[in-house]
């Protein structure tokens, strides 16, 4: 693009954005946005980039509101609105390799070793957890898997699991994203019991289905659990509405808050060529794998995520399918780094915690 540009990228419209878009396209015609002549605009690179996608997709567009005498939209800076869902989602040009996405759920928590329902409790990592985030960051760094970007939830957990992976995989200075859409499902009136002691009070079938129902919430957490107080006073949920900050969640309620967060925020940045690394939590990443993977409702019950494992995925380039890797574990496409038969030990490890 030009230089000496006056105008954020938000008040182009029209004849004026699709000139400087093709400038740039003439030159390289699969080059991504370049916004290096927009410094001291209210819109950053990555943000553009993230909400425009690439070049092509952005010609397209402007092509189609050049026929009709109205102004261009703005384009929103908000990725989130629905109003972006289509130009965020539409792929680019076609890519030739597979786009690279890891998933890893944190490592051992104090409360998972005591066996006890966590959910958005804060609890702390606890020495073994500590070792296997970093065991993960050398299984990563030893497979050669670089990254460009990283997400994880507003949980300490998931987010010292994330610094140990980067580190110990030489990318502790990767861009990292917090996002409380990534946060393990609310547990409700469960948190902080031992699932074993529940289990003994109301019955394995009962503690199976508040586990691992795709629809079915444990009880709601009222005032008489010590922890109802703890999240309403936690600022880290200080912005959420009394509709977004839950009481109880099944699966599907948190499919419900992972998926759109997936597809606004993280598929930009996996579509225009980045790798991308999701550390987060057992439910929600079973929420993000179910819907990778087409595992269907009934099936996904069946689904256990051990700590501290990296699962690799290749994204097929033009659909963003995972392409079944041989190593796979069914019903996953994705492959779980290291050694297999320990990865299914902690598997079954995660499926007896209620027997």
């Amino acid at each position: 693009m030009g230089s000496g540009a006056s105008k954020s990228a938000t008040e182009l419209h029209g004849h004026e954005l699709l000139q400087h878009l093709r400038n740039d396209i003439n030159n390289n015609s699969h080059a991504p946005l370049d916004c290096s002549d927009l410094q001291g605009s209210d819109v950053s690179k990555a943000d553009l980039i993230r909400q425009v996608g690439t070049m092509r997709m952005v010609i397209k567009k402007i092509a189609e509101y050049n026929h009709s005498e109205g102004a261009l939209p703005t384009i929103s800076d908000d990725v989130s609105t629905p109003a972006n869902a289509e130009l965020i989602a539409e792929p680019t040009s076609t890519p030739s390799e597979p786009f690279t996405l890891v998933l890893i759920r944190h490592g051992e928590s104090e409360w998972n070793k005591t066996n006890q329902f966590t959910g958005w409790y804060d609890s702390l990592l606890s020495e073994v957890g500590h070792a296997e985030g970093k065991a993960a960051g050398q299984l990563i760094c030893d497979n050669g898997l670089e990254f460009d970007q990283a997400f994880t939830s507003v949980l300490t957990r998931a987010v010292v699991t994330c610094e140990h992976v980067l580190q110990n995989s030489g990318q502790s200075w990767m861009p990292v994203t917090k996002a409380w859409q990534l946060n393990e499902r609310h547990y409700g009136g469960l948190t902080g019991l031992n699932k074993q002691e529940t289990v003994e009070k109301h019955g394995k079938e009962q503690v199976l289905v508040w586990r691992r129902s795709f629809a079915t919430p444990p009880p709601p957490i009222d005032s008489t659990n010590p922890y109802f107080d703890y999240f309403r006073g936690d600022r880290r949920y200080a912005n959420l509405s009394s509709d977004q900050l839950p009481v109880a969640e099944s699966l599907k309620m948190t499919c419900d808050r992972v998926m759109p967060y997936w597809n606004t925020a993280v598929v930009p940045v996996i579509r225009s060529g980045q790798r991308v690394l999701i550390a987060a939590h057992g439910n929600s990443l079973r929420a993000l794998i179910m819907n990778l993977d087409g595992i269907s409702e009934d099936d996904i019950s069946g689904l256990n995520v051990p700590t501290g494992i990296p699962l690799v995925y290749s994204l097929d380039p033009v659909t963003l399918k995972p392409i079944k890797h041989p190593d796979a574990i069914s019903p996953l496409s994705g492959r779980y780094l290291g050694d297999q038969e320990k990865i299914r030990d902690k598997i079954n490890g995660v499926k007896n915690q209620t027997k």
